[in-house]
């Protein structure tokens, strides 16, 4: 039987995650400071959030051209990530030898769309591989935390930019050998054609799961993390506003906040099997809230880059966990399990205007309401959330409930030794739930 710890397509996953967050954070970093030298701080937000919307299309697009590709996906993955990745390592020497404002713009909305597009994948292998373990926000924020802090190190121990931009090529090179690893893996370890082995997977699950009564609640989900990325992106504009203005260099120590944050997310998402992540996540996001009140209250900048650097951890465990959670619920895992990226990063467009634009006139009146507001919003979404959560997951106990007697019933156990066998099942395989049984039965006999 397979080994109850984290595996090697596991610990692929996991490792990918992490260096896509490297990449992806330290190349939007570069990009910031590039664009400095040529525009004003407002500029700099504007043409941040472009290039964010970019990446979100990526992450949109990488699912239909999977199903595009169809069977000859495994043939043609290769060639699209050694071309991909020679196309991203260009436009990234675009962006860092040109001059012309427009042109590294242009190479830094096509490298960002091809950062979507692989960020896609890796978070879809990384669903499949981490969803129904126990501790999956903490593999989520150790992730999260090992690509802060190698963005951190880069930043700090090579002093000269051409070695940092050096070693963003070296880690995209690195990223695009583990999207092609995880692909090679997925091939190998498929006995049967990987769209009827997730129809397959998918259909056992609905016998387990009342899969349409989540459909509500995965909306509900969908539109809290759009809110609140409307208090965070605010925070976040504030921000890269200092930073692109020369008064704080967001690449310092303070950032080992970041790390901290999103270990300590992790760990207090996954206790009592989750339960608890979104009422924490509520505390997290009114304390962000004050702090957006006291920032256009005239109160101090530092005191608003800690809390920035608090939350903003805890939202990307946040968002990312609770995608790959629910993913199970949706037909199309490599769209859903990294939709919580693509959101935020979409919302940030939307958003980044407005909160340039209030940021700079000064209207605190304006803010303050604006933010009230919204966290109205997200208290009345998180609410409805919950409550319809709360009601598939009794509709789905009832169903296994049934089911449950029926399987005792056949090998002439009682209901309650029955249960208890499934909870060492769980307990022995380090899953959670019926589903996570499932998954772990189908990887078992892919790799058998």
């Amino acid at each position: 039987m397979k080994k109850t710890g984290i595996g090697w397509a596991e610990r692929n996953a996991f490792a990918a995650l992490g260096l896509f967050f490297f990449v992806f954070l330290e190349t939007e970093y570069l990009f910031d400071g590039r664009m400095a030298l040529y525009m004003d701080s407002a500029g700099v937000v504007r043409a941040q959030n472009v290039i964010l919307g970019s990446s979100a299309l990526g992450f949109f697009c990488y699912s239909r051209l999977r199903k595009l590709l169809k069977k000859k996906e495994w043939k043609a993955g290769r060639g699209f990530l050694t071309g991909g990745g020679m196309a991203g390592g260009l436009c990234f020497l675009l962006l860092w030898l040109k001059k012309s404002i427009v042109l590294m713009l242009l190479a830094g909305i096509v490298l960002f769309f091809l950062l979507g597009l692989i960020g896609s994948l890796v978070h879809g292998e990384a669903a499949r591989e981490l969803s129904v373990r126990k501790r999956l926000a903490g593999y989520v924020g150790i992730s999260y935390g090992s690509g802060i802090l190698l963005q951190f190190l880069v930043h700090n121990l090579l002093a000269r930019p051409v070695l940092e931009a050096a070693a963003v090529l070296a880690g995209g090179a690195v990223l695009t050998g583990f999207a092609g690893g995880l692909l090679r893996d997925r091939r190998l370890g498929t006995v049967l054609p990987m769209a009827e082995n997730e129809k397959s997977l998918e259909r056992e699950c609905g016998k387990a799961l009342d899969v349409s009564g989540m459909k509500q609640a995965t909306f509900l989900f969908l539109l809290l993390v759009v809110f609140m990325t409307c208090i965070f992106a605010t925070l976040d504009n504030a921000v890269t506003l200092a930073h692109a203005a020369g008064t704080a260099d967001i690449g310092q120590w303070p950032r080992l906040l970041l790390v901290a944050s999103a270990v300590a997310a992790g760990f207090l998402f996954d206790l009592w099997e989750r339960k608890l992540m979104h009422i924490i996540m509520y505390c997290v996001t009114l304390l962000s809230t004050i702090c957006v009140l006291v920032i256009e209250a005239g109160g101090s900048f530092v005191m608003g880059l800690l809390v920035f650097y608090l939350a903003a951890g805890f939202f990307s465990v946040y968002f990312t966990a609770g995608f790959m959670e629910l993913f199970w619920e949706r037909k199309d895992i490599y769209l859903w399990a990294g939709m919580g990226r693509a959101v935020n990063n979409l919302c940030a467009i939307f958003i980044t205007f407005f909160s340039v634009w209030m940021l700079e006139s000064g209207n605190a009146i304006g803010m303050i309401v604006t933010a009230l507001l919204l966290f109205v919003l997200i208290s009345m979404t998180m609410y409805g959330f919950l409550m319809e959560k709360n009601k598939a997951a009794l509709r789905s106990e009832g169903i296994g409930r049934e089911k449950g007697e029926q399987v005792a019933e056949q090998l002439a156990f009682s209901r309650a030794a029955l249960y208890r066998h499934i909870s060492k099942l769980n307990e022995k395989t380090n899953t959670k739930g019926r589903v996570g049984l499932l998954q772990f039965y189908h990887q078992w006999e892919m790799e058998r």
